[in-house]
């Protein structure tokens, strides 16, 4: 309407929005993963990423959440375990190309995120397998996971169809944050797939 005034003043010669069309459809609801497809999935992975595919799945954890997950903040030999995302460096964030950790997306992120018992099971173990490790999930020689390339060296070939290790294509339109969306309606497992590292 603006931009019509202004022709309409002669302060332009014409409106690049007139032909633009508003539309307040509702976006279409992303895709959630069954158990099946979650557990699909981990078994494609080596263990440990497949391990961070079911934590996802079952916590409704963020990505930098999870990626900067670190094991002061997890208390897995408590009578409830839990997870504590930390206020100040409860979350990897990408700056300029530089990963960092740094505080979780909005102050209402800072919480206590309890595990099901297979999984806080499934995460003693992969600690112990891990000793040294500062970060619950590392990446390639224990660095930090960027996002751009676990997508392209594990989720990506875990979707896809593979003839040779006899695999179905999945869902070519999940997204790892679909696994948040996953865990939010409630289809997160409650005892683990048999994949679990």
């Amino acid at each position: 309407m603006i931009l019509g005034e202004a022709v309409d003043e002669g302060l332009i010669g014409a409106n690049p929005c007139r032909k633009l069309r508003i539309s307040f459809e509702d976006r279409p609801e992303r895709p959630h993963a069954a158990t099946a497809e979650v557990d699909a999935l981990a078994g494609r992975m080596s263990p440990d990423v497949g391990l961070m595919t079911i934590t996802d799945a079952s916590t409704g954890l963020r990505w930098g959440e999870l990626a900067g997950l670190q094991w002061i903040r997890s208390y897995l030999d408590d009578d409830t375990p839990h997870i504590d995302i930390d206020p100040k460096f409860g979350a990897l964030h990408e700056v300029r190309g530089r990963l960092e950790l740094g505080p979780p997306k909005t102050p209402a992120s800072v919480r206590t995120v309890h595990l099901p018992p297979f999984l806080a099971d499934e995460l003693r173990a992969h600690r112990d397998r891990n000793p040294d490790a500062r970060l619950v999930f590392t990446g390639v020689n224990g660095g930090l996971h960027r996002r751009s390339n676990f997508r392209r060296r594990f989720w990506l070939l875990a979707l896809a169809r593979d003839k040779k290790k006899g695999w179905s294509p999945l869902n070519q339109e999940l997204h790892f944050h679909d696994l948040r969306h996953t865990h939010e309606t409630g289809r997160s497992r409650t005892t683990c797939p048999g994949s679990c590292g």
